[in-house]
């Protein structure tokens, strides 16, 4: 049923405020969709048929061969150079060697440009470009649930078991390495893709004549939606009668409707999911309350010792907010933390010490010309900094006071030799210290 032409707002509070006001005046409308979302519950696949046509328009027509390409890789399917789009081969050599490791993929979200660079070239990308690492993908598995890390490593033997994977000259190839590269070309792929889509995305709100959109969203942020699907999705699967390969997917998807539906902001708080926990099965309902309990949702009570980045920054707050934004932009990642302690002239209030030659450790900055920030525990900087830029908060800081070391026994010129016989000391990353002591003090020495 079509509506008044409606262009969709960008920021998230007026987004939220535009759908309940829209609700108010098509409560028929919206009924009639909730209606056909609850016949999923009853093996009605209708209104997944609809999800997919939402999804399908919004991706540009001359680009559908694209997104089939990509779902193929996904599925560690690589079509053939005949079966390859233009769009994807005039990216292929710049994805070959961002995959080959030690660089930084760049693409812009409104331009689409798509850049590869070592990371310690100079670059200053502003807050619509998105940068990608390889070690966002180490990180990505990681964190892969130990179920699914379990059930991945049984289907990888029995592939390399049965020859399943072989390369154009008939030898067997390692299973797990094939797919996990097809998947990053895919992740590189769709993300180089995105830019056109969202462009259609705007398009299709600039004219949009469908209550879907606006169903949808009000459905998922204000409705309990994700937990509405999930219980079906989890009876539905139990009616099936699908066998291991079923709990596994049950139990995986239950995560993700949990921790998606927190993190995007569609549930404020944990109470609906508690809620949804007391009505399902033991089983079920030990494993919500288990993901639950790992899930940390910003804005809660603060500290009485924590400060705000505002509230530790000393002098130029803007200018060093501004460095910090670029700062992060190039360093995500949480050792970089403790690289950001150091270069802001950080005093960390607990002790973090070398076994084995304290003193030198902590003796006064020598090329640290400024002090930016006053004395605080590593916990209240990194949730400071991560509060400030809308992060989340890292789970391991000892790596964060291990780089703060490196960079001292960088300061003080200690050998590679001599830097193993500090506990703190790691191999592999004792250049990177020495390229955050020597690129970017003296950008944050010049701030006043």
């Amino acid at each position: 049923m079509a509506t008044e032409t409606m262009i969709p707002p960008t920021d998230p509070k007026v987004l939220r405020e535009t759908v309940v006001a829209w609700h108010k005046m098509h409560k028929e409308r919206y009924d009639a969709f909730k209606k056909q979302a609850e016949g999923v519950g009853k093996m009605d696949l209708s209104f997944f048929m609809k999800l997919m046509q939402f999804a399908t328009d919004c991706i540009p027509q001359d680009r559908l061969e694209v997104c089939s390409y990509i779902f193929r890789l996904y599925c560690a399917d690589i079509p053939s150079e005949k079966e390859t789009p233009e769009f994807i081969k005039q990216y292929d050599p710049i994805v070959a060697e961002f995959l080959q490791g030690g660089k930084v993929l760049s693409i812009h979200v409104e331009t689409g440009d798509v850049k590869c660079f070592k990371p310690e070239e100079e670059m200053a990308p502003d807050n619509k470009t998105c940068l990608i690492t390889n070690d966002y993908f180490n990180q990505l598995k990681a964190d892969r649930p130990e179920l699914l890390r379990c059930y991945l490593d049984d289907l990888y033997a029995e592939l390399d078991d049965e020859g399943f994977i072989t390369d154009e000259y008939g030898n067997v190839r390692n299973s797990e390495i094939f797919v996990e590269m097809a998947q990053r070309m895919a992740f590189v792929y769709s993300m180089i893709l995105a830019p056109e889509v969202l462009r259609n995305i705007v398009a299709m709100g600039e004219h949009a004549n469908d209550d879907f959109p606006y169903c949808l969203y009000y459905y998922c942020a204000f409705d309990g939606g994700m937990r509405q699907m999930m219980t079906m999705m989890r009876s539905n699967l139990d009616k099936q009668k699908s066998g291991m390969m079923g709990y596994v997917a049950k139990n995986l998807l239950t995560q993700l409707f949990v921790k998606k539906s927190l993190e995007l902001g569609y549930e404020r708080d944990k109470k609906g999911w508690e809620a949804t926990a007391e009505s399902e099965p033991d089983e079920s309902s030990n494993l919500i309350n288990r993901i639950l309990s790992k899930i940390r949702l910003p804005g809660g009570k603060r500290k009485k010792d924590c400060l705000s980045l505002d509230d530790l920054l000393t002098g130029d707050k803007e200018g060093l907010k501004d460095l910090i934004r670029a700062y992060r932009l190039r360093q995500p990642d949480t050792t970089s933390l403790g690289y950001l302690f150091y270069l802001l002239g950080g005093r960390p209030s607990e002790k973090t010490r070398s076994m084995n030659d304290p003193e030198e450790i902590e003796k006064k900055f020598q090329l640290i010309q400024k002090m930016h920030i006053q004395r605080c525990t590593f916990g209240n900087f990194c949730q400071a900094i991560t509060e400030f830029l809308g992060d989340k908060m890292p789970s391991d800081l000892k790596r964060a006071r291990e780089a703060y070391l490196l960079c001292k026994c960088e300061e003080y010129n200690i050998t590679e030799e001599a830097a193993e016989n500090y506990a703190e000391y790691r191999k592999g990353k004792y250049r990177n210290a020495r390229m955050a002591t020597q690129k970017w003090i003296p950008l944050f020495n010049e701030i006043d």
